[in-house]
């Protein structure tokens, strides 16, 4: 049927979009800004909440994972008081961190041209942090144990930290190009270095 419809110059039907959450996330990995597009036109508010939220537990997962494998000092004189304070940071704070990224970038995006709203941007933003959270978690999870004892600074940790984030700056760049209307994502790069170039300054006066 979709070789007579390619002779008869009709269009050919195009393949329905993964249904399941797992799905979607895998999917996201291949096309970044389709994916996203996908999320800004269906995913409603409690869905974006719940997208930060289950991003924002997975990163504390990550560091009490991290810190299980290779505790600090510090960390181990009291880890069930430290773990019971990630908690509540993870399901409180980095929740409100996320907005609060979010709408940081959207300004941004649209000092430097960006025509997307704030619920396009947070779509993107959390969304791909979800997408990239459990490659974060392995990541963090592999350089914690690959780090000495104890040791301090834990330098194959923050290595694998460092590429979870790497990795959602990779999805988020295409993402907030879709989201904000950029023709690619070397723009939303462009945003993010005048982002940390501003964060820099501001912690060089302080």
């Amino acid at each position: 049927m979709d070789g007579a419809a390619a002779v008869s110059g009709q269009p050919l039907p195009r393949p329905a979009a993964p249904a399941g959450l797992v799905d979607r996330m895998a999917a996201t990995w291949a096309n970044p800004r389709a994916a996203v597009a996908r999320e800004i036109a269906g995913a409603e508010e409690s869905r974006l909440l719940f997208y930060a939220f289950a991003a924002s537990l997975l990163f504390t997962l990550a560091a009490v994972g991290a810190q299980r494998l290779n505790p600090a000092p510090q960390v181990a004189q009291d880890f069930d008081q430290w773990v019971t304070t990630q908690v509540v940071v993870g399901t409180f704070v980095r929740p409100l961190g996320l907005y609060g990224a979010a709408a940081l970038i959207g300004l941004a995006c649209r000092a430097f041209g960006g025509r997307g709203g704030w619920r396009a941007t947070r779509a993107a933003v959390f969304w791909t942090a979800l997408v990239a959270a459990p490659a974060g978690v392995m990541l963090t999870l592999i350089g914690a144990a690959a780090s000495g004892p104890g040791g301090a600074p834990p330098l194959a940790a923050a290595l694998g930290q460092a590429g979870g984030s790497a990795l959602w700056a990779a999805l988020l760049a295409p993402a907030l190009a879709e989201a904000q209307g950029f023709r690619s994502g070397l723009a939303v790069f462009g945003v993010f270095c005048a982002l940390a170039a501003g964060v820099a300054a501001v912690a060089a006066l302080a």
